[in-house]
């Protein structure tokens, strides 16, 4: 214990320094554990190192879905793996009335085959189960203890999808196929909520993700190679479907393909910053100690001149940041797995999808383990070796000479080199805070080409066509859409087949004239209410009205895209397109403004659309504009439904809550990239504030004799904040180019970003060196206001 009793006696100091290394290191251990999980760890599986996952390479996607018909091709007619599985990587939120609120996912007969699960209880899928279309479901095991654990829940029905029986309980560690989702149900790739079983003959369907199992001695080359055979093969077969798509095989994770670029990015950019925090924290440490070096330089050369080595010294002052560096990872490790612990399992609520579990396996493994003891390794190296070179620099013997009161500048290299480096790093993280907000900002101003206010919908409303004809269910939902518009406080109601982020849209293809293949062009189907509720602009013509019937000629409006698509030098009203297959005619009578249909910062496209009194559609989404907050009409237009015999599969929601669905990844980026900003500026203070302060302290008897010489407190001042300035200015602009870089680099990831950003640019610059100037004065003005002659004396 002798060998610490500096730090107990410094042990505000040697505080400090544990809880900034606890904080720094408990970020690490996170984002090398949610790293880990998204990279790294594969889903639960029996000998998962065998598995691959399967998807289509095209020359329109990178990464493309797999039809039902292909799949089957791929699974019957190939000799490299034992099996190969199915799942459409979707989920379903299902409300049903005896079971409440549910999460299903869908998956093929074979999957937990292939995956080498044995069930909790009952029995699982079997091979053969999809050609059958049995009407069964199995439970996850979450879903299972959620009903009540109840081990005669097998051959129960599950009201949905008409029933289904339930057959099993998936093993425990199985917790459903879409990454960080909790599934409660587990159900036949043939009979997925909400999907037309039609879907799985067609080979231009492609909706599914494949997994196989390697037979043993097969490697991912080799089965690479025969895939891609059977690929060719179909492709001669089916040229129109499959021409130039070609398998590719690769480890699977948890993270879907399409995902996976997104995730690294996402993991790259996340441990940037936590190291660029943690970098922070070591240099603040750093000086801490190299400021203890300071004060122990005349018991350091007493040590050196008795004999001690300066291997010796170096040693007693490693062990010394070792205790430290292991107080503060131990701390920050338990931190951390507090944190990863309860992110593993929680229940967040998104608009209009409600309430959905989060499982995500980020616990500490053995990696997370040993990358933990490589960072404390590391920051122990980081804040005690630049301090134990110099403590146990013989170069120390100066100190009698008098070179501490000319300023101490040779060692007061390595504390500038530590500040200027905190100053980086604080200013690169506030820069990227900064495009954040920016980002943000752009996108909360884009114009959705409708307005969002007083809106609120309920989707895919559902009428049994078997026992109503195609009359009656026009008449039903024309009375539905009737009823709600009469309730108090609805401005406008509305009927259409799609609505903006929620998809429902059609591919029509449109027909050109020298054109051999049509362009598919996305479409709705509205009734002439539309676009007044949803206050979309109309720019030319008219829209939909009693003019345009069934059994009359066949209209069609269209946004500013497809007017300057195809008809770039004409005026599009009157004009004609030829619609579908096979091409029908359909005449423009009018033009409104470009939209937002699938995302928010997506470039304009062409778009259609067409009359409900013209045109049939099975599913119908009603939307209401409200005269107040349209939370308040959710329960009347559920009772108005219910009135009308419709069933509403989601609670009604609004456009607001669908806009911030859209801008909660964006939203999340920017509160993350802000917390950890917000602790490298906190760092970064303290490390200037106490490098300032023990420069400036070292230094009294020079300031005591320069105020004696007639210097005033503010020529001191000036004089210690030109020096601060020269050292937190090229920290400063230093983090500023860095930033730029980044800018340049991860443009394609923000919103209407440009390379050179002067609004983040220059108010970082400004904070930053306002930051550094107030922290010099404080730090320094306790020492320069003080008795010139009692420094002299006594320094």
């Amino acid at each position: 214990m002798r060998r610490f009793r500096t730090l107990r006696k410094n042990w505000k100091l040697a505080s400090v320094a544990v809880s900034s290394l606890a904080i720094a290191l408990a970020l690490g251990v996170i984002g090398i554990g949610i790293s880990n999980w998204i990279l790294l760890r594969p889903p639960a599986a029996a000998d998962p190192d065998r598995l691959v996952v399967i998807y289509h390479r095209s020359p329109e996607n990178a990464v493309e879905a797999i039809s039902y018909p292909d799949y089957k091709e791929y699974r019957d007619n190939n000799h490299v793996f034992s099996d190969i599985a199915a799942f459409p990587g979707s989920v379903s939120k299902n409300w049903t009335t005896k079971w409440g609120e549910s999460v299903s996912e869908s998956v093929s007969d074979n999957y937990f085959s292939v995956m080498g699960m044995k069930p909790a209880l009952g029995r699982l899928f079997g091979k053969g189960d999809d050609d059958k279309r049995l009407k069964e479901a199995v439970l996850t095991y979450s879903g299972w203890q959620h009903w009540g654990r109840k081990p005669d829940i097998i051959d129960k029905v599950f009201d949905l999808n008409s029933g289904l029986t339930i057959v099993g309980v998936a093993p425990k560690e199985f917790t459903g196929v879409v990454l960080g989702l909790r599934a409660d149900v587990i159900v036949p790739a043939s009979s997925p909520p909400g999907f037309d079983p039609a879907e799985l003959s067609k080979r231009d369907a492609r909706r599914f993700t494949l997994i196989g199992r390697l037979k043993p001695g097969v490697s991912r080359k080799q089965a690479a190679a025969e895939m891609q055979a059977i690929a060719r093969r179909l492709a001669t077969a089916y040229p129109e479907a499959d021409t130039g798509r070609v398998p590719v095989l690769e480890r699977l994770t948890a993270v879907p393909p399409d995902s996976q670029p997104a995730a690294r990015l996402i993991s790259t950019v996340l441990m940037l910053l936590v190291l660029l925090v943690l970098l922070v924290a070591c240099a603040n440490v750093a000086n801490l100690l190299l400021a203890l070096a300071v004060k122990r330089r005349q018991e350091t050369l007493i040590k050196a001149a008795v004999g001690a080595t300066r291997g010796r010294l170096i040693r007693e002052f490693l062990i010394e940041s070792a205790a430290l560096c292991v107080l503060g990872g131990g701390a920050g490790f338990l931190i951390a797995e507090a944190v990863l612990k309860r992110l593993s399992e929680f229940t967040t609520v998104f608009p209009l999808i409600g309430s959905l579990s989060i499982t995500a396996n980020v616990t500490p493994d053995l990696t997370v383990t040993l990358l933990a003891a490589a960072l404390i390794l590391i920051a122990t190296l980081a804040t005690g070796l630049a301090p134990a070179l110099y403590a146990s620099s013989t170069n120390l013997a100066g100190a009698m000479s008098g070179e501490i009161v000319i300023g101490g500048r040779r060692k007061g290299i390595i504390r500038t080199a530590f500040v200027a480096v905190q100053v980086f790093v604080s200013t690169f993280v506030l820069v990227g805070l900064g495009l954040c907000l920016r980002s943000v900002d752009n996108l909360r101003h884009i114009d959705p080409g409708f307005s969002a206010r007083n809106i609120i919908a309920a989707m895919a409303t559902d009428i049994d066509s078997k026992n109503h004809s195609e009359a009656q269910q026009r008449e039903i939902y024309r009375s539905f859409a009737a009823a709600v518009s009469q309730i108090y406080g609805v401005e406008s109601a509305s009927l259409a087949s799609g609505m903006p982020f929620l998809g429902g849209f059609t591919p029509s293809p449109v027909h050109t004239p020298g054109e051999n293949k049509p362009i598919d062009v996305s479409s709705s189907v509205v009734d002439e209410n539309y676009f007044a509720t949803l206050g979309v602009p109309v720019y030319h013509g008219r829209v939909f009205d009693s003019r345009d019937q069934k059994g009359g000629p066949e209209s069609v409006v269209i946004n500013r895209k497809v007017a300057e698509t195809f008809f770039p030098s004409q005026e599009p009203i009157g004009q004609t397109l030829r619609v579908g297959n096979p091409p029908r005619a359909a005449r423009v009578i009018g033009v409104v403004a470009n939209g937002k249909y699938n995302d928010l910062d997506e470039a304009p496209k062409p778009f259609l659309y067409f009359s409900y009194a013209q045109r049939d559609t099975p599913y119908l989404s009603v939307i209401l504009r409200t005269k107040g907050d349209p939370r308040l009409w959710a329960e009347p237009l559920e009772r108005a439904a219910a009135s009308a015999g419709l069933v509403l599969p989601v609670p009604p929601f609004t456009m607001g809550g669908i806009l911030y669905l859209q801008m909660f990844v964006p939203l999340l980026t920017l509160y993350s990239v802000g917390g950890l900003s917000g602790l490298g500026v906190l760092l970064a203070i303290f490390g200037l504030f106490g490098a300032v302060s023990y420069s400036v302290s070292e230094r009294k008897r020079e300031l005591g004799i320069r105020a004696a010489l007639g210097a005033a407190p503010s020529d001191l001042f000036r004089m210690v904040l030109r020096e601060t300035a020269a050292t937190s200015g090229s920290g400063i602009a230093a983090g500023a180019l860095a930033g730029i870089a980044a800018t340049v680099l991860l443009r394609s990831q923000f919103f209407g970003i440009h390379a050179f950003e002067w609004l983040v640019l220059l108010p970082v610059i400004f904070a930053m060196s306002t930051m550094t100037a107030s922290v010099a004065y404080l730090a320094a003005r306790p020492w320069i206001r003080g008795d010139a002659w009692q420094a002299v004396r006594h320094a």
